[in-house]
């Protein structure tokens, strides 16, 4: 018999003969029979504090305040369910913990919806993946990518579902969008008036506005604390505000939880995407992603869907595992994370050259052997996945004192301005009718990441090696092949998808600069396993009564163990419009109940 393996039963005996193996290795007691103790995300593994499932509370004598809907969380999902349920008659709550609403989904730059089927998509002639509309056809070609771990019935729903979400927001008032291939863009990014910089803004505003005006009470800066349970049902939630003052609201017909993942939540990445734990140096998408709702999820018995799945943006800089100010999220646009962003020397920690990715390029020849291969992703997340890959799981960022004048390069002639636009400083002079929550002093963000120490500068290699952590002989050796074998012959002999020419610029003018970067968490695609009316689902798949869930509250679309989410970024409904999805399918299944 093999080492390490328990000896086998006899054919007409039913116990295990031995439970230990020839080295010794003792092999646990087995289960009782049906127990139905299978390994699973929820009872494999330690539990640390911020990853234990939050219990329910019961219901309390008198409600302060009671709706027929209840929504936690104001991004795509509740804002549509939100206005979906008023516009039915029902009396809702939208709760946001923020002091705006739109969550995530506000700061992003379009809403992609790749299976197509959209009436504008349609007069634009777009389809995927074949020249109609075919839901079938979408759903398998997704599956493939997905290693066929989505529960095909969901996402099938989902298909349908993100052609009519998209028909529907195109009828309500104050949303102008355009089609641009699977993506729906504001009429101001669509137009160049307004670059990807928080696309969404306005059609935030606009579904904000169309709430209010539709009765719904939008609870800012709110926080949901726990579910509320009358028996096996979901009946309300407790919340509480900035002062820590508690409501309890009643839900009567439903809760919908559609609060965004958990990208945040240190103890739940490790738990439940130990990968996403293991190689990200930044959380995201959001400082409000922490999982309490998914938490809460987990204390009225929801089974688990999607376990290790999330997809990272590159350009994240170390700086809670390595240098810098301890923070473990600082936002996508960030002068500091964009100049990152770009075509620099990649190394590892060997000094072997690392790859980047851009989608497009701005004198129309594509980089070549870039591995795209129709997924819809413009090469960030491909990068992040190749860093984070690598021994120690980052990739290490050498330039010099020429940068400025190598950004200027990589805008005008190297990378395209609209595909690449988030690897671009935001500067006075670039096209931004308003910068939100983003500065144009990207040189002063620069200076700041210096100053604390998440970007190293040095007067020579050596010393930068020793600040990065890397051994001097492998930089100096790395930039010697660099300067001397690869820019001065003006071709990149090392990759499989080269660097453009222009992309070759020598690092021979100190003072150096270098930082230690990978991936920045997007979105987790772990979380409450949902049916394709998004009512929340326990280990024996029936429905928790009165709950549901939205993506990313909600798991599953993105399958099992997928890294990176490279196709879609990261879904069949990319990282966005798959929210809204989400709400308009249980807003649905809310008022076809009632």
């Amino acid at each position: 018999m093999a080492a390490g393996l328990p000896a086998r039963a006899l054919a007409d005996d039913t116990s295990v003969a031995s439970s230990e193996s020839a080295d010794g290795y003792q092999v646990p007691d087995r289960p009782a029979p049906n127990s139905r103790m299978v390994p699973s995300p929820q009872n494999t593994g330690i539990t640390k504090p911020n990853a234990e499932p939050i219990p329910p509370e019961p219901a309390p004598a008198a409600w302060d305040e009671e709706y027929d809907v209840v929504i936690v969380g104001s991004g795509w999902g509740g804002l549509t369910a939100a206005n979906m349920a008023a516009q039915g008659g029902l009396k809702t709550a939208l709760i946001e913990k923020g002091d705006v609403t739109g969550g995530a989904s506000r700061h992003a730059a379009e809403n992609a919806v790749i299976s197509g089927g959209s009436k504008a998509q349609e007069e634009a002639g777009y389809h995927w993946p074949g020249d109609k509309f075919d839901p079938k056809a979408a759903t398998t070609k997704y599956e493939e990518y997905c290693s066929w771990t989505v529960d095909y019935k969901l996402l099938y729903d989902s298909v349908i579902a993100g052609a009519e979400w998209i028909d529907w927001m195109m009828e309500q008032p104050g949303i102008e969008w355009v089609a641009a291939g699977p993506c729906m863009e504001d009429i101001r990014v669509n137009s160049k008036e307004q670059n990807t910089l928080l696309g969404n803004h306005w059609t935030a505003e606009a579904l904000t506005d169309n709430a209010i005006a539709d009765g719904v009470e939008i609870k800012l800066l709110t926080q949901c604390k726990a579910l509320i349970q009358d028996g096996d049902r979901v009946v309300g939630i407790k919340v509480a505000d900035t002062l820590g003052n508690e409501t309890y609201l009643k839900g009567a017909k439903a809760v919908l939880l559609t609060a965004g993942g958990f990208g945040m939540n240190l103890d739940l990445l490790e738990k439940y995407t130990p990968t996403a734990y293991m190689y990200a140096t930044q959380g995201g998408p959001m400082p409000s992603h922490t999982g309490e709702c998914f938490r809460m999820g987990l204390g009225v018995g929801a089974d688990v869907s999607g376990f290790n799945s999330f997809s990272m943006w590159e350009g994240g800089l170390d700086e809670y595992w390595g240098n810098g100010d301890g923070n473990y999220f600082h936002h996508f646009w960030n002068g500091a994370k964009q100049v990152m962003q770009n075509p620099w020397l990649k190394i590892d920690i060997t000094g072997r050259r690392m790859e980047f990715f851009a989608k497009s390029t701005g004198d129309g020849i594509p980089q070549e052997n870039y591995p795209h291969l129709e997924n819809c992703e413009i090469g960030d997340l491909t990068s992040a996945n190749h860093w984070s890959s690598s021994i120690g799981h980052r990739a290490y960022n050498i330039f010099d004192s020429k940068f400025k004048e190598s950004l200027k390069v990589f805008e005008n002639s190297a990378m395209n301005p609209n595909q690449d636009a988030h690897r671009q400083p935001v500067s006075e002079d670039r096209t931004v009718v308003n910068t939100l929550a983003s500065s144009t002093e990207w040189e002063k963000e620069f200076e700041e990441a210096v100053a604390r120490g998440a970007i190293s500068k040095a007067d020579t290699l050596e010393e930068l090696a020793e600040m990065l952590g890397l051994r001097p002989e492998r930089v100096t050796a790395a930039v010697d092949h660099w300067n001397n074998d690869i820019c001065a012959k003006g071709e990149d002999t090392d990759l499989p998808a080269p660097y453009k020419e222009d992309w070759l610029i020598p690092v021979d003018t100190p003072p150096y600069y270098g930082a230690a970067m990978g991936g920045q968490i997007s979105k987790t695609m772990a979380g409450l396993r949902v049916n394709e009316k998004m009512q929340v689902i326990n280990a024996e798949g029936d429905p928790i009564p009165g709950l549901y869930a939205g993506w990313y509250t909600a798991g599953g679309i993105g399958g099992v163990n997928n890294y990176g989410g490279i196709f879609g970024n990261p879904t069949i409904h990319a990282g966005v419009a798959i929210s809204g999805v989400g709400g308009y399918m249980a807003m649905n299944a809310i008022l076809a109940n009632e």
